[in-house]
């Protein structure tokens, strides 16, 4: 087993929530959005030409590009929001773990 799987896979049972595995599946959450955005905007297109030929074509060529790229925007800012969070949380966990470790260390007295 690849050792970033065993990673996500033991993250999963991390019950102290030291490592997030969110960071790991964020890839798999825009390629679900994509694939849901894509059949969202297909069902707007029948549900148009369902409603008549001229709403279908302007649905086509106007509508449905919109829908498509606002809501894959829409999908990847919220994503890329996520991420920011818990990058915030990993930076600031390591400036924690520095002035710990520099509070450790034996302090030289002053000439």
């Amino acid at each position: 087993m690849d050792d970033n799987l065993k990673s996500s896979f033991s993250a999963l049972f991390d019950f102290s929530f030291r490592r997030f595995i969110t960071i790991r599946v964020v890839r798999v959450m825009y390629v679900l959005a994509l694939i849901g955005i894509s059949f969202a905007t297909l069902g707007l297109l029948v549900s148009a030409f369902e409603s008549s030929a001229g709403l279908g074509v302007l649905t086509l060529f106007i509508g449905a590009p919109i829908f498509f790229i606002l809501s894959l925007l829409a999908a990847r800012v919220y994503l890329e929001l996520i991420m920011v969070i818990f990058r915030i949380s990993e930076n600031i966990s390591a400036i924690a773990e520095t002035a710990a470790s520099a509070d450790r260390r034996p302090k030289t007295p002053e000439a």
